[in-house]
């Protein structure tokens, strides 16, 4: 971050190459579930890169609790991951990973409102937000604006509606800090260059538009610091 021009670097790897994982992380590991796998298939494997030695390949952790899925997307504190939703089938399960017991397998604890997946994430120390999404249930137009809140100190519980995105889409990059969730670019049924603020002080409200990316993208990643 302190040398953002600079072309990023090549680290360590996933053991083969993927697609359509959800990533998290805790203050020294990042980790990245599920996905699709042209060499395996779709897989409901964690694995772990290490911050302290990123350039060695990723290790296999623990597992999801149910089928393999992609799609899911991950949200968390500095004690636990949330990976939520997903396809195949689509599902609406929310589970927990333990990053202190990482090679145990996830908890299954609340659920999504709606079987969304391709959503942004972003959250706090306190609530996860999962925003947006694409719904085969919603026909013609299958993307979402919804937003849904889950309570870290209430895992068990279904996620509560908040406030909506501007406009709904699904593929979205997201980050944020501890006020604000940013959720950028997206499809629906074009790519979008829209940039969407998320107040987590006041989120019952409709997200407020914000400056654009530069060019319009979708199903790309997010990152930032404070």
């Amino acid at each position: 971050f302190n040398n953002d021009t600079a072309d990023t670097l090549v680290k360590g790897s996933l053991p083969s190459a993927g697609r359509s994982m959800g990533a998290v992380s805790s203050p020294s590991h990042g980790y990245i579930g599920g996905g699709y796998y042209p060499s395996i298939g779709t897989i409901s494997h964690i694995y772990r890169v290490d911050y302290a030695n990123d350039t060695a390949t990723t290790s296999q952790v623990g597992n999801f609790n149910t089928p393999g899925k992609i799609y899911a997307n991950a949200v968390g504190n500095k004690d636990f991951g949330y990976f939520g939703g997903g396809r195949n089938p689509n599902i609406t399960t929310i589970q927990r990973l333990d990053f202190s017991n990482d090679s145990a397998n996830c908890l299954v604890k609340g659920a999504m409102t709606a079987t969304t997946y391709s959503r942004g994430t972003a959250g706090n120390l306190n609530f996860g937000y999962f925003a947006g999404g694409y719904d085969p249930a919603t026909q013609p137009n299958y993307n979402r604006s919804l937003v849904d809140r889950i309570d870290y100190s209430n895992d068990t519980a279904v996620a509560s509606p908040k406030g909506s995105l501007s406009q709904s889409r699904s593929y979205i990059a997201s980050h944020g800090d501890n006020n604000f969730g940013y959720h950028m670019g997206g499809f629906q049924p074009a790519t979008l260059s829209t940039v969407d603020r998320i107040d987590y002080s006041n989120d019952t409200s409709t997200a407020t538009p914000k400056g654009h990316l530069e060019t319009a993208i979708w199903a790309a990643g997010g990152t930032g610091t404070s």
